[in-house]
Formats: C-alpha cells, structure tokens, sequence
C-alpha cells in the first residue's frame, strides 16, 4: 500500500512563502538583536563620558574653591570683573 500523497503547486508555494516568512522574520529579529547591542555600547560609552565628565566638574570645583580662598586671602573679599581683571574689595 502507498501512502504518499502529492502536495499540489499551490499548497507548495504557500510551504514556500511560509518558509521565506520566517527567514525574513529571524533577519530582521539578528539585524535588532545587533542594533541594540550597538546601542547598548553606545550607552555604555556614553555613561563612561559622563562619569568622566562629572569627575572633571567636581575637580574644577575644588580648584575654584582653592583659587577664591587663595585670592580673598591676599586681596580680601571683593568682586572681579572677569573682562578687565579688576577688582573692587568690599
């Protein structure tokens, strides 16, 4: 007894559209899969940037301080004008 049957040509090229289905749909889910991996390192590198950054503020804070004791210290309290460097005490 034969038990093969024959697909016809349209449930074979239904197979087929179905077949090319899901390899576009696993293309497409690698190509996201990669691109949020980029952004992923991007975020990365970017929170980097930022640590590095704030570490800078926080250090050109502490040389401000130091600089604005060392002038009160020899000019005493007063406002600068940053344009002509000069300054008026209080």
């Amino acid at each position: 007894m034969d038990n093969k049957k024959q697909f016809s040509e349209e449930e074979m090229k239904k197979l087929k559209e179905i077949q090319e289905a899901y390899l576009e749909i696993q293309h497409n889910l690698g190509q996201i899969a990669v691109g949020k991996l980029r952004l992923e390192q991007q975020i990365s590198k970017l929170d980097e940037l930022k640590t590095n950054l704030e570490k800078e503020f926080i250090n050109t804070q502490e040389t401000e301080i130091v600089f604005v004791e060392e002038i009160n210290k020899k000019y005493g309290e007063g406002v600068l004008n940053p344009e002509t460097g000069e300054f008026n005490s209080k």
